[in-house]
């Protein structure tokens, strides 16, 4: 749209604070008698002095002002009363429990994360469900509408915040439901991953981009594209914070942000690559295709381990902090004892659904297994599957606000550099030889070089200041400063090479 209006010859520019719906919005009689809360009752009679009239008035205008204020906030509201409604055949409605009408068909499939340690629960529905809360008490934190279709959600460092991957963009929320960040270079959202210990927020997109953002900064360290399609199946490498995801084409790829090409890729199945994930000490990578394969891989060497041929096609995959697998088909969830090993035959533990798996994540230090469908969340217990015991100093399900805080500083203070992202994590401590051998050639390099001082001109001063004697004095005074500069700078390298000490 133009931002002129053409006047004749002249051009009057358009101001951009101006109010596209200028005044004050009309609000009828009905809606005032609404909140009307008896203003035509009060009587000016009753009240006896003159003052007293005075302030009688104005208290009368603003409660009838009040009203129209109230009134005119209505306005404002979105939401609207709803009640249950049954078909002619359908039975009454006083025989509808409580739990037909908890069950969110309607607003699935669900996807959902735990926090690291395993006490704050975030759910997401495709329709715009957004609820946060606390899985050990219950206790909610927000719960709101986005209005918009919901993809993918993910916590960030702590409970505080989490990330939603919305229709269009990303957003960030707190934990009181309230809007912070919208994030428009994350558009199309699919995927989502967060790296803890580098505080960077990783997404796959429909159009195959892959994106690294550091969140304590809002700064895009990494964006390319990867030409893999769509990426619907991303999993992250806890060891080393490399990112793996899955193409149509069978290929897994592993990823860092400081380059643009995969790592390593590897050709897993012969036909799309529906699911992948790593288990919590980067040693097993498993791997579910449209083959209805379920491999399992060393991840350290990238060695086939085991296949099982499966009864239907996997849809997504969960590790448990004990090896344990579970794998979700159409509407069942099989959960596998030891497949690492290649002693799967029969599902340890088995659970039908009311709907189609979405996703599976294993809460940790708990033995409950998630499950999103497409009617809903539902927690299933899994014995022996979580860690019983858990590091306090790290993560700790039972800490104060206190704690919290102080976690959130060493977080901050602990984190590394993306830069740090290798496939080897072990080269982070090597020490890099080529760069010390070319530092310590020159630095013996310096120490052959004769201390010359380069020529010096002194400017010319007035006033007699620059007769000879004075420019040969002060020639020779910087002359000495350059030359003590030289052979300071030479003392320096001796002594850090450790020439001429005495053992």
């Amino acid at each position: 749209m133009s931002r002129y209006y053409n006047t004749g010859q002249n051009k009057i520019k358009k101001s951009k604070t101006e109010d596209p719906f200028p005044g004050v919005p009309e609000v009828s009689e009905e809606q005032k008698q609404k909140h009307d809360e008896g203003t035509a009752d009060l009587d000016e009679n009753a009240v006896k002095t003159g003052l007293q009239k005075k302030k009688f008035r104005t208290k009368k205008q603003k409660i009838a002002s009040r009203a129209e204020f109230m009134a005119r906030a209505e306005i404002m509201n979105k939401e609207e009363d709803g009640y249950i409604e049954i078909d002619e055949d359908d039975q009454p409605t006083f025989c509808i429990s409580q739990r037909d009408i908890k069950i969110l068909d309607k607003y699935g499939p669900y996807n959902f994360d735990f926090t690291p340690n395993g006490r704050h629960l975030v759910i997401g529905g495709r329709v715009g469900h957004l609820a946060s809360f606390d899985w050990m008490t219950k206790k909610l934190h927000c719960e709101i509408n986005t209005r918009e279709e919901i993809r993918c959600v993910k916590w960030l460092h702590n409970e505080q915040l989490f990330a939603a991957g919305q229709l269009r963009w990303t957003h960030i929320y707190d934990r009181q439901g309230i809007e912070i960040h919208c994030l428009k270079q994350l558009d199309r959202v699919i995927s989502m991953e967060f790296l803890p210990r580098h505080f960077l927020l990783v997404t796959g997109n429909q159009k195959g981009f892959l994106s690294y953002l550091d969140v304590t900064m809002g700064k895009m360290v990494s964006q390319f594209q990867s030409r893999q399609g769509s990426l619907n199946s991303m999993s992250q490498n806890p060891s080393n914070a490399i990112i793996l995801t899955g193409a149509y084409n069978g290929k897994v790829a592993m990823w860092s942000p400081n380059v643009k090409e995969p790592l390593v890729e590897m050709l897993a199945h012969k036909s799309n690559v529906s699911s992948i994930c790593v288990d919590q000490t980067g040693t097993y990578l498993a791997t579910a295709g449209a083959d209805k394969f379920l491999r399992i891989w060393d991840i350290r060497n990238l060695t086939p381990l085991h296949a099982y041929k499966l009864p239907s096609m996997p849809s997504c995959l969960a590790f448990s902090q004990k090896t344990c697998i579970a794998v979700g088909s159409e509407n069942i969830v099989n959960v596998y004892n030891d497949s690492h090993l290649g002693t799967m035959k029969t599902p340890y533990l088995r659970y039908k659904c009311t709907g189609a798996v979405n996703k599976l994540q294993f809460c940790p230090y708990e033995d409950v297994l998630g499950v999103g469908h497409s009617t809903g969340y539902t927690s299933l217990l899994i014995p022996g599957s979580g860690d019983p015991n858990f590091d306090g100093y790290k993560v700790n399900p039972f800490e104060t606000k206190k704690q919290r805080q102080e976690r959130e500083v060493r977080q901050l203070l602990d984190k590394i550099q993306p830069e740090f992202i290798t496939l080897d994590s072990s080269e982070i401590n090597k020490v890099n030889t080529e760069k010390l051998e070319d530092t310590f050639a020159y630095r013996a390099k310096i120490l052959r070089v004769k201390a010359e001082v380069p020529k010096y001109i002194p400017r010319k001063k007035a006033r007699g200041k620059s007769k000879v004697g004075k420019h040969e004095q002060r020639k020779q005074g910087m002359k000495s400063q350059l030359r003590s500069e030289i052979i300071q700078k030479k003392k320096q390298i001796v002594e850090e090479l450790g020439i001429g000490k005495k053992d």
